[in-house]
């Protein structure tokens, strides 16, 4: 008897996406109860009918898709007939003998129903890049195949990853496709807007055909995004020579030209294309003008953070070497200010920062259209007073938003947009706009995709291919992950490192890590995430957050979890939760959590204190802290850093009385490069 390829490699997850999550429960329902039983009958050609003890009949024609499908009941649409057949069929039709370790696909290049693709279960990684143009012809028009062929080549900058479930990503178009079927470009998943087949699919099999077959994950790049020519470049000398300025005098005594001057060389740039550096310089404004309303929500750290990233993003395009595709260092130039109207957002949880005077607070959402990852960002400035108690971070959660919405409310719900103005980056802005506030279900199986990926090793070579974060997309949502996961192990709070600590386990049995650090204002929020860890794990079904690699492998720092219950699924976001326990016994006796005390960030706050007062300024006080962070450095064996900081400390020192010359502003910009460097990748 022949197979049908295409049904037996649909796993549970292709289902949700062609039809929806619950039409696929209540299909599976049936069949696991034995309510209903189906009779098949296959032909040579492919076709499949299903005669159920319903009176149900499904026909699957041979050489059709899924979507082609026919059932007599009334439903115009997929329904759960067809999804139970498929389901049957996958449980019924006995799996070929193994007889290689490896997937051969060249047997099915043009031949998507071949019998020798084997299930779902048992797929391999494989290249669309060997579907033939005659599949494609299949499905498309020659001359619309010809013109996209014409537009992809001329600009052209996709993420591929091949895998059992091959993906393309289009930075240029914000556009995400997967492929679900092994050689069948019928059977895709694309988050763009056409109904239908779209032009994407052909651009990303055009895509894997230039991808180095030794490799799983990577970029192709057109020519034209690995030149520089097109950019006035002349314009980043003239932001370094306003930001010497700001070095030598100081944010404190800043000359009231500064700011004129820094906003003027912004729209000839943004013009020019250099998105991402007007945003940090727009970012970097915003700072100074908090210090001059002595706004509490100023941070110095910030600054020196804002200014590293600037100086990277400057000097990789300053000496360009090609490592690093142009769009992901200047911004994507068709990617300005977007009017959100008639959106909606699906709250993802909440992220809490520490800084030294505030605290913020980052909603995240994905927009249910696009798949778009957007954040609603609010500071919180500390009291003045420091007799004053600091609100917790439960307490800050509990704020209200807007129209008697609270901020955990706005984390956990679903925003409803009529207008608002979101940024390049993703940060949203709502001002006076409508919108509504409603709760959600939590079917977070269908996010748009990548979002509720569960494989890890996925989500492990699409970060190990990605360059340093200031070298990045700036988006917020270019680290976020949502992961559907099988498991948790081992959950504990380690006390030597003050976090919560657990593994995760996704269904092919590979591991992540949970990191989730303690702090005295978010101790409920720690006690609430351990006791659903210790005591639901395996009823958590997603994991929502900010992924990176780490020395230990895979982490996430969670912003929201989904568990099951038997009324339903919940959320808890571990920023802003409530303790479960009476009393916070286990953290009782604990230290409150500090700020990162590294090396890397130990200069970052050093270099704060000297931009805010401004190297002019600084004494034989300041000097000395100089040379005992140099001391530090080397006996901690950061050599190259500390290097660079005995540099600066014998710059200033011989300077300290004859301010005459720009080199110790050189090598404190350099200083200020490193570390930020140096606290990305450690």
């Amino acid at each position: 008897m022949s197979k049908r390829a295409d049904l037996l490699a649909l796993a549970t997850e292709d289902l949700y996406t062609l039809t929806n999550r619950g039409t696929v429960k209540r299909a599976q329902k049936e069949i696991s109860e034995g309510k209903v039983n189906g009779i098949f009958s296959e032909e040579d050609n492919g076709s499949v009918e299903v005669s159920w003890s319903d009176d149900i009949k499904c026909s699957f024609p041979g050489g059709k898709t899924l979507r082609e499908a026919l059932c007599t009941c009334p439903s115009t649409q997929l329904c759960r007939h067809i999804i139970r057949s498929v389901l049957a069929y996958q449980e019924n039709t006995p799996s070929p003998p193994d007889t290689s370790d490896t997937l051969d696909t060249s047997d099915t290049l043009d031949n998507p129903d071949s019998p020798e693709t084997t299930e779902a279960s048992k797929l391999e990684a494989w290249n669309p890049g060997k579907i033939s143009e005659e599949a494609l012809a299949n499905i498309f028009p020659t001359r619309s195949l010809k013109q996209w062929q014409k537009d992809f080549q001329d600009n052209y900058l996709v993420e591929l990853l091949i895998s059992d479930k091959p993906q393309a990503h289009f930075h240029l178009r914000a556009v995400t496709i997967r492929f679900l079927v092994p050689m069948d470009p019928r059977y895709v998943h694309c988050d763009c807007e056409t109904e239908g087949p779209c032009s994407h699919i052909a651009m990303a099999v055009w895509a894997f055909r230039l991808f180095s077959t030794e490799k799983r994950t990577g970029l192709v790049v057109s020519s034209s995004l690995l030149s520089t020519e097109k950019f006035p470049l002349h314009l980043l000398d003239k932001t370094e020579k306003i930001l010497e300025e700001l070095w030598v005098d100081g944010i404190s005594h800043l000359a009231p030209t500064w700011s004129g001057r820094w906003q003027k060389i912004q729209e000839p740039m943004r013009e020019g294309g250099l998105i991402w550096p007007v945003e940090i310089m727009e970012q970097m404004e915003q700072q100074c003008e908090k210090y001059q309303k002595r706004d509490a929500l100023f941070d110095p750290h910030f600054c020196v953070r804002l200014i590293g990233e600037l100086l990277i993003r400057s000097d990789a395009l300053q000496n360009y070497t090609k490592e690093v595709p142009v769009p992901f260092i200047t911004g994507n130039q068709g990617v300005q200010f977007n009017k959100m109207g008639g959106s909606r957002l699906i709250g993802l949880g909440t992220l809490v920062c520490s800084h030294k005077k505030s605290v913020s607070l980052s909603c995240f959402f994905q927009e249910s259209r696009t798949g778009q990852i957007i954040s609603i960002e609010k500071n919180f400035s500390d009291p003045l007073d420091s007799s004053t108690p600091l609100s917790s971070f439960r307490e800050l959660g509990e704020g209200v938003f807007s129209q008697g919405g609270t901020f955990f409310s706005l984390g956990q719900g679903q925003l409803l947009l009529k207008g608002g103005k979101c940024h390049p980056d993703g940060r949203l802005t709502l001002g006076r706009s409508r919108h509504t506030l409603h709760p959600q279900s939590y079917t977070w199986e269908n996010l748009r995709f990548p979002l509720g990926q569960s494989n890890f090793e996925e989500v492990l070579s699409l970060l190990g291919s990605k360059p340093p974060l200031s070298l990045r997309n700036r988006n917020v949502g270019e680290s976020f992950v949502v992961w559907k996961i099988a498991g948790v192990r081992e959950a504990q709070f380690i006390e030597s490192e003050q976090l919560v600590w657990a593994e995760l386990k996704d269904e092919k049995g590979r591991s992540a890590f949970l990191t989730h650090p303690y702090t005295r204002r978010g101790s409920e929020g720690v006690e609430a995430l351990l006791d659903l860890l210790t005591k639901e794990g395996d009823n958590i079904s997603f994991i929502a957050g900010i992924a990176k690699l780490t020395s230990v492998g895979l982490t996430i720092l969670p912003t929201a979890l989904i568990w099951e219950t038997k009324k339903g699924r919940k959320m808890l976001q571990p920023w802003l939760a409530r303790s479960p326990l009476k009393s916070q016994s286990l953290f009782d006796k604990q230290p409150g959590f500090h700020e990162n005390s590294s090396y890397p960030s130990q200069i970052i706050s050093t270099l704060s204190e000297a931009l805010l007062l401004g190297l002019r300024h600084l004494d034989l006080a300041h000097i000395k802290i100089w040379k005992d962070l140099y001391q530090e450095g080397a006996a901690l064996g950061f050599y190259q850093l500390a290097k660079k900081v005995e540099t600066v400390s014998k710059q200033l020192e011989a300077k300290l009385h004859n301010w005459d010359s720009l080199e110790p502003v050189q090598a404190i910009s350099e200083l200020a490069l490193l570390a930020k460097l140096a606290e990305e990748v450690g």
